[in-house]
């Protein structure tokens, strides 16, 4: 643990006010390996690591539940978690929704939850460019964005059984990862696979072609096998393959479903964040 980690002096926040919140009692209502002792033992814990901030039961809740149950590990995962939040800061802190940044970036990059499962009920989150300019694009923006929208996401909904990533990488090359750098990478790649209060079970990248092979390639030495044997690419001509498992009608009208489009859903929820 960093000796100089001091998160309440440093707190990381997105206000949540006018929106429904989770509770832990309907968390343990939903998932019946849950059990109270669990919860109360991490709070007895967490008592004693002065160096944390104010943590509600109901984000215990979340890193007990993204460890399957595993006490031991989610205060390990925990640690993490904050670690990154204070070693981190252009990802964890300042998340402002009325940052010009943060505006711009969101009308550059549409993130979204969508509203249905997959098939085997797990969360989707769905990203893609709106505007394909890569002057646009920030890696440590757009992962930034995605926090704080999983972070309402998790307050209004509690746990997911799992979450799957996809990625529309239609205009996306190697000018935008040129926008990044190698730490962004690392930084988000640690983020997803080290320390996010979710259980991620498929990444999905649809659009494919031999350049996006070659961005995706640049992942591999980051991510665990665990991990990297998770995405799955389609290109534009075997999508069908992708619908089996991501059922068409939950996705934006312009694939196909039953939803607004994405541009619209992303301006959605940034009302939701500018909100909260």
């Amino acid at each position: 643990m960093h000796a100089s980690l001091h998160l309440r002096r440093r707190r990381s926040t997105v206000m949540v006010t006018e929106m429904k919140r989770a509770s832990v009692q309907e968390e343990l209502r939903k998932n019946p390996q849950l059990k109270q002792e669990d919860i109360d033992a991490m709070r007895e814990w967490v008592e004693t690591q002065t160096q944390l901030p104010d943590i509600t039961d109901l984000t215990l809740v979340l890193f007990i539940h993204c460890c399957f149950y595993d006490i031991e590990i989610a205060k390990k995962t925990l640690l993490k978690f904050y670690n990154f939040q204070y070693n981190v800061p252009q990802i964890c802190l300042n998340r402002d929704p009325s940052n010009e940044e943060i505006v711009q970036i969101a009308k550059a990059v549409g993130i979204v939850i969508l509203d249905g499962r997959d098939r085997n009920g797990n969360v989707v989150v769905f990203q893609r460019l709106i505007d394909t300019n890569p002057a646009c694009y920030n890696m440590d923006l757009t992962v930034k964005l995605s926090h704080m929208l999983s972070t309402i996401w998790q307050l209004e909904n509690g746990t997911a059984q799992g979450t799957v990533l996809v990625y529309d990488q239609r205009g996306f090359g190697l000018s935008h990862m040129a926008r990044g750098s190698l730490s962004s990478l690392k930084n988000m790649i640690h983020y997803v696979q080290e320390c996010a209060p979710i259980n991620v079970v498929g990444i999905h990248v649809i659009y494919t072609n031999a350049v996006i092979d070659a961005i995706l390639s640049l992942f591999k030495p980051f991510m665990k096998s665990s991990l990297y044997k998770l995405i799955k690419t389609y290109r534009e001509e075997n999508l069908q393959e992708f619908y089996n498992i991501i059922p068409q009608e939950v996705l934006p009208k312009e694939y196909g479903g039953q939803q607004v489009s994405l541009e619209e859903l992303s301006v959605l929820l940034q009302k939701l964040v500018t909100i909260s």
